[in-house]
């Protein structure tokens, strides 16, 4: 699959490159595993028969996998640091 393929069907990516497009496809699958929606993902029609919020979903899970835990910002004067702490990303997904 190609990302306009999955753009022609509906999922908004931001980039054209590997990983965007393997973060969709994993997304997909994880739909296909987890989910009792029957669609080919190797089929766009079938990928465009989604629901919006399947296709919403396609995309937040590209922005879940991106997120790095640990420091978040820093500043040199002052000494500040964030940090997050988020369980993880399999928590977000689920």
């Amino acid at each position: 699959m190609k990302v306009e393929e999955l753009i022609a069907a509906g999922i908004p990516l931001s980039g054209d490159d590997a990983m965007e497009l393997l973060r969709a496809e994993a997304a997909l699958d994880w739909m296909a595993q987890s989910t009792t929606l029957k669609f080919d993902k190797a089929d766009v029609e079938s990928i465009k028969a989604l629901p919006a919020c399947a296709k919403l979903f396609v995309v937040k899970f590209g922005e879940t996998m991106r997120l790095k835990s640990g420091v978040t910002s820093e500043s040199i004067e002052g000494m500040s640091q964030s940090f997050d702490t988020s369980e993880g990303t399999d928590d977000l997904i689920m």
